[in-house]
């Protein structure tokens, strides 16, 4: 294990003060690490922000609900909001360049800037803007102007140095902070891992610093920064670690992208001879799929509508969507809940079912939303109920399945390719030839499956391999 650790020396000049340089900066680093939303009706944040962000000030609030409740938490949010640190007027809780100047100043200049902000009109109209002048009134902002005035006369804190401590055991980087640690160098270092204000103890991980590294947060920033605290060289081994969860970061990438799925190949080799189309399409996956620029979509909707072919597009606000913008949370709520009831119909569920919460979300929603999206139930729960119960299963396998039959599938699986079988299905008097892609294998009890997209029938197929009767590979 990493240790980062830093020497509290002198620990008893600093108290714990409702209001400081220190804790300010604490509430920036958070805003402008997780960024919360902004909610409506000037609740500010979520509640688990508040409740994380008064654990972070030394006033933990395992309860806290609204920010109304928690004056020293308020009083923070003022203070950013009329110090024009932070704007709480967007979607989301931006940092303006106002606080990166304020982190870098001495902390006499810093006490004089919040001062001059607790005295001055931008205060009141902070308040009024943000609904908390019931809350804090004059003579809290008194209080606060007293707490930070005894820390402006006081002497300043001796420097603290980190001393890094290394055992090679797990991936983990522990870091105690101190309050006299300078307030840039206490934002920048909270911004790499999870904080634990308890223990005063930062825990950074190959997670934690790979996000840092994609808000801009390099590798050898990070190293300076940790050398700066520590005053000391970077052991090599601890280098080296750095090193290997920058190799981490971004190993694994998911990208939004618009997928084209055709029923033969033969179409979209099809839409690739042509020129129109063919500079939208990024990389063809297989015979029938291809990614696809956004810019493709109208174009091809078009060409499709003048052969009398539809484009079944399931992106947003596109192609068929089951409910509305307005309704698509509270109907999705309903659609799940039904779901779970009816599959404890056929299943027992470790849990009564929740009827009493289907009838108040159904409360919200009208007759023909709750009409349309029964029959989306049934329908689920039909083939549900064909899965489970499905007369196939009642049918043993006459023979076991040759291991050169599984091989050769498993085979074409992995070089994507095609396959003809020779299949005789349950209600089938003899076998017949179909042109397969198959996709993968399963067992289930005793049987042995193929899924596998089948062109004759154009949809996926399952398909039983005791029933396979002869198979070639597809020229």
């Amino acid at each position: 294990m990493y240790f980062i650790t830093v020497d509290m020396h002198n620990e008893t000049e600093f108290s714990r003060p409702v209001l400081s340089p220190h804790t300010v900066t604490i509430t920036l680093a958070y805003l402008h690490r997780y960024t919360p939303a902004i909610l409506p009706r000037r609740r500010l944040v979520a509640a688990r922000h508040l409740r994380e962000m008064a654990n972070w000030l030394g006033y933990p609030r395992p309860d806290l609900r609204s920010i109304r409740h928690h004056h020293p938490l308020a009083a923070h949010f003022a203070l950013l909001h009329a110090s024009r640190f932070v704007s709480f007027s967007g979607a989301e809780t931006i940092l303006l360049p106002g606080a990166t100047s304020w982190l870098h100043a001495g902390t006499h200049a810093q006490i004089d800037r919040l001062l001059a902000v607790l005295e001055g009109e931008r205060w009141q109209q902070a308040l009024t803007e943000l609904g908390l002048q019931t809350v804090l009134k004059p003579d809290y902002t008194t209080y606060l102007q007293q707490v930070l005035q005894r820390q402006d006369d006081a002497p300043l804190p001796s420097s603290v140095h980190a001393r890094l401590q290394v055992a090679a055991s797990k991936q983990v980087w522990s870091l105690c902070l101190s309050p006299a640690l300078p307030t840039w160098l206490t934002f920048d270092l909270l911004q790499l891992g999870h904080w634990q204000p308890q223990r005063k103890l930062l825990r950074c991980t190959a997670l934690t610093v790979g996000q840092a590294m994609r808000r801009g947060y390099g590798a050898q920033m990070i190293r300076w920064l940790l050398e700066t605290a520590t005053q000391a060289p970077l052991p090599s081994v601890a280098e080296q670690q750095l090193q290997d969860w920058q190799k981490r970061d971004q190993a694994y990438q998911v990208e939004q992208v618009y997928l084209l799925s055709v029923k033969q190949p033969s179409r979209l080799a099809d839409l690739l001879r042509q020129n129109r189309f063919r500079r939208y399409v990024q990389r063809q996956l297989s015979p029938r799929h291809a990614i696809i620029a956004g810019e493709m979509i109208p174009v091809l909707t078009k060409w499709l509508q003048k052969r009398d072919y539809a484009l079944s597009a399931t992106i947003p606000n596109g192609g068929n969507r089951l409910l509305s913008p307005e309704a698509e949370e509270t109907g999705y709520d309903w659609l799940g809940l039904r779901l779970l009831i009816g599959l404890g119909t056929m299943v027992p569920l470790p849990y009564p079912p929740p009827y009493a919460r289907l009838n108040a979300v159904g409360e919200t929603l009208d007759a023909q939303r709750r009409s349309e999206l029964e029959n989306v139930v049934e329908e689920i729960l039909s083939r549900v109920q064909i899965a489970i119960r499905g007369r196939d299963a009642f049918f043993p396998a006459s023979e076991t399945p040759p291991p050169a039959l599984t091989a050769h599938i498993e085979a074409t699986i992995m070089a994507e390719g095609q396959l003809h079988i020779q299949y005789q299905s349950l209600g089938d008097i003899e076998a017949r030839w179909r042109c397969i892609q198959p996709l993968r294998l399963e067992q289930r009890g005793q049987l042995y499956y193929l899924v596998a997209y089948c062109y004759q029938a154009e949809d996926n197929r399952v398909f039983r391999l005791d029933r396979i009767k002869a198979c070639a590979a597809a020229t």
